[in-house]
């Protein structure tokens, strides 16, 4: 008898699928990497829609913006904020790969924060934040450091 007649006299009926499931997948795994190059240029880039602001009616602001969980939301100055401003404004930060929604005219802009890059949501193009002082739906950050309610227009 031949050493491949007898190897398969031998061989349990385990290995035999182990085999086939290894040659199979190793197969599959050849025509995922041949593919990669083509199908991730085919690929389209569309962001996917998350909602990340609501509306809320607030007196005396009335239609205003908050996040998902219902804190309030407010326009940053012209100024900016940044450094030591951050920790007492907290940036309202989306995911790469998402696009935020819940009312029109959400976008998105790219900032640096400690050399990582992240989107922080926009509205009309001003940054959105949060505010330290503020607890559960209050208002109490409309007009501290230049920020202001983000009033729905």
């Amino acid at each position: 008898m031949s050493n491949r007649a007898n190897d398969q006299q031998t061989r349990s009926p385990h290995s035999t699928v182990m085999r086939r499931l290894t040659v199979t997948l190793g197969a599959v795994g050849m025509v995922g990497v041949m593919a990669t190059g083509s199908v991730a240029a085919a690929m389209p880039t569309t962001l996917i829609p998350r909602k990340v602001v609501k509306v809320a009616d607030r007196p005396p602001f009335g239609k205003m913006l908050t996040t998902r969980l219902g804190a309030s939301l407010y326009l940053a100055p012209a100024s900016g904020c940044t450094g030591g401003c951050l920790t007492a404004w907290p940036p309202l930060y989306i995911h790469k790969g998402y696009t935020p929604t819940g009312t029109p005219g959400l976008g998105t802009v790219t900032v640096v924060v400690g050399g990582i890059t992240k989107l922080q949501v926009t509205y009309h193009g001003r940054p959105l934040n949060t505010f330290v002082g503020d607890s559960g739906t209050s208002v109490t950050g409309n007009g501290v450091d230049g920020f202001s309610v983000a009033v729905v227009r």
